[in-house]
């Protein structure tokens, strides 16, 4: 099956398909059934970004 066919039986952009594949082949995603997609980086930079807005905001609350 082609990327283009897989895509639009998946109902995707095949860039989007193709990135997918790219980021699986680089080790860039656990593919762990029941994890999710994202990179322990990428899940860190979530965190770390809900944190901070946490922050300000309680900075903003204080003054």
């Amino acid at each position: 099956m082609t990327a283009t066919a897989a895509a639009r039986d998946l109902g995707l952009e095949r860039s989007v398909l193709r990135r997918w594949v790219l980021n699986a082949e680089g080790g860039r995603t656990d593919l762990t059934p029941g994890r999710s997609l994202k990179s322990d980086s990428q899940a860190e930079f979530e965190q770390l970004r809900r944190e901070l807005a946490r922050v300000k905001m309680e900075r903003d609350v204080f003054r």
